[in-house]
């Protein structure tokens, strides 16, 4: 059975305190109080949301717990494309038509820092909204811009972006399900995104697939594969200049190393991706690497330089 529609999942994350890394899952849903589910609650948000034009961006400091409102003005058959870019703060973006009923919800497990892509295909002409939302509720501050890159008829080119992020969309939808079957249901929609993806020529969309791939095979055991995956990404991630992507992807191939006992190959890659984190300046991140890098040295009885990174 497919998950919920407002399932929003975290895959895989190594957390720092026991000096191991943890395959961590949670499931975020958006909850009753972060919804808005009547309809005077939808005219409230509606008045108070500010406007979103085509070729106009706007960039904005986001805090723990907030939500920023805005409105578009959308005709019947209108296709809108918008991006949402991250710095500091976990996100993610929910749609509603003009009647307040949801349409889309956004969240590609970028972390604080990544874009969020949200395209729609008008059903009926209105006001849309779209929410910007911290994840986290005691989150520090961070930075996002929005801007609408593209509002009007839909080209084929259209139609398979958006047939790009549903099938991601539903394959992070089954993360939030365990077992393997599960898993092999996410694989089959991450490589429907990455052909569409690929097809309109979406650098960014086809790394994100294979980033998400790769954590999928690293769940499943299948290492060469994640390999594989990962290091397709990498040189996708770096002709977009995500660096904090390309970050993640080498904490991932560092992980799987660790896993296949290739230590020095995964105090590599770990270091690498620490430098990156430190560079757009992502603390969390650095965490991350730093407890990684002490894992490693932990397993190769080096105590005291694990000791040291866990407290750098």
């Amino acid at each position: 059975m497919m998950p919920g529609r407002s399932a929003l999942v975290i895959g895989l994350l190594l957390v720092g305190g026991s000096l191991s890394p943890t395959l961590a899952y949670t499931n975020f849903r958006v909850s009753p109080t972060q919804q808005s589910s009547t309809a005077n609650s939808a005219a409230k948000q509606e008045n108070e949301a500010r406007l979103l034009e085509a070729g106009k961006p706007t960039e904005r400091e986001l805090r723990g717990g907030e939500t920023h409102v805005y409105r578009v003005r959308m005709e019947a058959g209108q296709f809108l494309h918008a991006d949402v870019v991250h710095r500091g703060v976990n996100v993610y973006v929910a749609a509603y038509d003009p009647d307040g009923k949801p349409v889309r919800a956004v969240f590609t497990v970028s972390g604080n820092y990544g874009l969020e892509p949200v395209s729609l295909l008008a059903e009926v002409s209105g006001n849309y909204r779209l929410e910007v939302h911290a994840l986290e509720k005691d989150a520090p501050a961070g930075n996002y811009a929005i801007e609408i890159k593209k509002l009007g008829s839909p080209t084929e080119q259209d139609k398979t972006r958006l047939a790009a992020e549903d099938a991601f969309f539903k394959g992070v939808q089954w993360r939030a399900l365990l077992g393997r079957e599960a898993r092999q249901e996410e694989l089959k929609q991450f490589e429907s995104a990455l052909s569409n993806w690929h097809a309109v020529g979406d650098r960014y969309g086809e790394a994100l697939a294979l980033q998400t791939m790769g954590l999928t095979h690293v769940m499943l055991g299948e290492n060469q594969k994640a390999l594989d995956r990962y290091n397709q990404a990498l040189p996708l991630l770096r002709a977009v200049a995500d660096r904090s992507g390309e970050a993640t992807t080498l904490n991932g191939i560092g992980l799987v190393y660790d896993r296949l006992g290739e230590k020095q190959k995964a105090l590599d890659y770990y270091n690498r991706a620490l430098l990156l984190r430190r560079a757009v300046g992502d603390r969390a991140g650095e965490g991350m690497a730093l407890n990684n890098i002490g894992v490693v040295y932990n397993a190769l009885g080096e105590k005291q330089k694990a000791h040291w990174r866990g407290l750098r």
